[in-house]
């Protein structure tokens, strides 16, 4: 048993100690040249030989192996590593494999670290571009990148016809160089060629190349760009131009400039010489004609080297056409417009481009006029028009449009007619009549012109008085009016005959109309019994309230209708004022033409100031012909009371007509019922605006056509019906009451 357990411990004790390791360091440095050894061990269990193999992983390395001490459980050896003289500085590792003669095999790895103890560098271009007949510098460098001096010869492999160097030894001490200068002189008609060479330096200790290739001729040399656009688009009859630009892109150089084109066009250089990058630029010009329209042509730009002879071209394609074509048209009949004179004119022309966008500058001549545009651009295929405004005179007004290409003009001619026109007629020529009476003449006014005017009447040449309905009027193109005179002889006139001339002036021209005034003596006026016309009232107005008495609440509003009724023979103008601020009456003014009726309205509205009680409203109405005085009676009651009820009554309103020294009155009775009421924001909407106030009652008349008769009492519901139907439907909405 314990035999047992010493063989099992000595079979451990070989498995441990059988391998192979490094007895020196498995790193090492060394200068590239330079030899290294590396020492290895191999201990085994048993007797046993080895054999050693090496593979290094890079081909800088190589190395030889020598065994130095054998025993029966034991193998040293020595690797030897010598790196090229040429080998890169950096790390290089390798494979150490021993095979035993029993099967045993051991590995271990290494590696090399090679340092720049000692090394020559050359540098020289990889390309040197060469021309002919120029001497061309080339610069060489030689550096010493190792830890010791380096002393030795620079080669160059080339043509020494084609160079010379100066210099080709060096003596450099670690991180020092020298640069050799190679000047280079290819004769002018060299070929173009590419000659590669070698540079060499070659010292004690290292050897280093470096390549080049010589270039001779070539773009380098001469070499210019000439540009242009592809294609150039021209209009006919219109100088169209381009930029040439030339650049140098080869030495410098001198060049002779032609043109391979058409006639028509030409170039401001034909010579130009250049620095290396310098540029140039030449400006062609082309003017085609009408007959080149549809055609293309190719124009060449040559440019030729006088140096080396080379040429240099640069094409385009030059398209003639009609871009540009319009037409100037102005929107009026015959190329004449006829307005009333010193009437403003406005003539709308049209640019109706056909070709490609275009602006135009517009430029007026002849008669002072205007255009609404001085400059004006019009799309592709488009239309664009504009106005050119003057006053109506005789005389022509010529516009003119300018564009790059083209210049349009039109001429519009234009008339100044007579507007203003128009004519007299009487209902009679003569008239008879005897002093202390009147008869009159019926004039009538009809404008037979184009434009409105306005027109004052007059009368001239008579002892008599004579007064005339109206003083004025206007009348539109076509239309009449009638003024009547009135011819009152005195008694000085006896036994005469004479000429009244009635005039109507217009703001351009006047009519003229002849009466003859007859007065007869004074025994015919006396004792014959000749009949005497007298002339009838002329002017009266009447005023019809739908009732005389009004009732409202304070802070609330109320309106009563009355009805006006011209029964004269004239138009009249009325005013219509009231004596109570708290009572408008709206409208303020109107016109009434003859048999002609209106309906207006009181408005009350009594603030929380005016007390409750009855109230007496004067209201005049009228003119200095006319005129009527109505008084009315208004109840204002406390604030929030019902004023929905007032009573029927009648009373008396006096109507005044005033002619000359008559005056006439009438009394005649009205009856009526009319309530409302309203909010007090309807108050303010109606000192503002002049709106008509909400009006519950006339409402409900306009909606239904009759009087909600259950909000009055039984006894005056016939009479509120009659009341409504002889009032005018007015459209007035109700407000509700708001409270202060």
């Amino acid at each position: 048993m314990k035999l047992l357990k010493v063989l099992l411990l000595v079979s451990l004790v070989s498995m441990v100690t059988a391998s192979m390791q490094f007895t020196s360091p498995d790193q090492l440095s060394s200068c590239p040249c330079d030899p290294v050894t590396y020492r290895l061990k191999v201990n085994t269990n048993q007797a046993e030989s080895f054999a050693l193999q090496v593979q290094p992983q890079s081909q800088y390395l190589s190395y030889y192996v020598q065994p130095i001490a054998q025993s029966a459980n034991t193998a040293e050896f020595e690797v030897v590593f010598t790196s090229s003289c040429s080998t890169p500085q950096g790390d290089y590792s390798f494979n150490v494999k021993a095979q035993g003669s029993q099967g045993s095999v051991f590995e271990e790895q290494g590696s090399l670290r090679v340092k720049q103890c000692t090394s020559v560098g050359v540098s020289a271009p990889a390309v040197q571009n060469v021309c002919p007949g120029e001497e061309t510098k080339y610069l060489i460098t030689v550096s010493n990148k190792g830890l010791f001096n380096e002393n030795g010869v620079l080669t160059v492999d080339l043509n020494p016809s084609l160079f010379t160097l100066s210099g080709n030894t060096f003596s450099l001490a670690p991180t020092n160089s020298k640069q050799f200068t190679m000047l280079v002189n290819v004769p002018k008609g060299f070929p173009a060629t590419e000659i590669p060479f070698k540079v060499t330096a070659d010292s004690d200790y290292s050897y280093q190349e470096a390549y080049s290739i010589l270039k001779i001729g070539g773009e380098q040399c001469t070499n210019l760009k000439i540009e242009l656009p592809p294609v150039i688009e021209a209009q006919p009859d219109f100088l169209t131009t381009r930029d040439v630009k030339f650049t140098n892109l080869g030495l410098q150089d001198s060049f002779d400039v032609s043109l391979a084109c058409p006639q028509f066009t030409s170039l401001n250089l034909n010579k130009i010489s250049l620095t290396t990058g310098q540029s140039t630029t030449g400006l062609l010009s082309i003017r085609p004609s009408k007959s080149d329209v549809g055609k293309d042509f190719d124009c060449v730009v040559n440019a030729k080297s006088v140096k080396y002879g080379n040429t240099f071209s640069a094409k385009t394609k030059i398209v003639v056409r009609d871009f540009y074509i319009a037409e100037l048209n102005a929107k009026v009949n015959g190329n004449q417009v006829a307005a009333c004179e010193a009437d403003p004119v406005s003539i709308e022309f049209e640019i109706n481009n056909k070709g490609r966008q275009t602006t135009y500058d517009v430029s007026v001549s002849g008669l002072p006029a205007f255009s609404d545009a001085s400059s004006i651009t019009v799309g592709e295929n488009s239309k664009k028009s504009f106005k050119v405004s003057t006053i109506a005179q005789n005389g022509a007004v010529t516009v003119t449009v300018r564009s790059q290409y083209q210049t349009l003009s039109k001429t519009i001619a234009v008339a100044a007619k007579d507007c203003f026109d128009s004519s007299l007629t009487t209902n009679k020529n003569v008239i008879e009549v005897c002093p202390l009476a009147k008869d009159s003449v019926t004039v009538t006014l009809r404008n037979s012109g184009e434009k409105t005017d306005s027109y004052s009447f007059g009368t001239i040449g008579s002892k008599a008085s004579v007064s005339l309905s109206k003083t004025s009027t206007q009348l539109s193109p076509g239309a009449s009016d009638s003024v009547i005179v009135i011819v009152a002889p005195t008694e000085q006139q006896y036994g005469s005959t004479e000429t009244i001339t009635f005039t109507a002036k217009g703001l351009k021209e006047s009519r003229t109309s002849q009466i003859t005034l007859k007065v007869p003596s004074k025994e015919t006026c006396f004792n014959l019994g000749l009949t005497v016309e007298q002339v009838p009232d002329t002017h009266r107005i009447s005023v019809q309230p739908m009732s005389t008495q009004i009732a409202c609440a304070q802070c609330s509003t109320a309106s009563l209708g009355l009805t006006l009724l011209n029964k004269g023979d004239f138009d009249e103008s009325i005013t219509l004022e009231s004596d109570t601020p708290w009572a408008l009456l709206k409208p303020e003014e109107l016109t009434l033409r003859k048999g002609e009726s209106k309906e207006v309205f009181l408005y009350l509205a009594p603030t929380a100031q005016i007390a409750p009680g009855d109230y007496q409203i004067n209201l005049m109405i009228g003119n200095q012909k006319t005129n009527v005085k109505l008084s009315l009676k208004a109840k204002i009651l406390p604030y929030g009371s019902n004023a929905s009820r007032i009573d029927v009554v009648v009373s008396e309103v006096e109507e005044n007509f005033t002619e000359g020294n008559t005056t006439q009155s009438q009394l005649s009775k009205l009856s009526g019922l009319f309530v409302a009421n309203a909010s007090w924001f309807a108050l303010v909407l109606i000192l503002i605006a002049g709106v008509g106030v909400a009006y519950y009652f006339l409402k409900k008349s306009k909606e239904t056509g009759e009087v909600p008769i259950q909000e009055v009492q039984p006894d005056v519901k016939e009479e509120v019906k009659q009341a409504v139907e002889e009032v005018k439907e007015k459209p007035i909405k109700k407000k509700k009451k708001t409270k202060k």
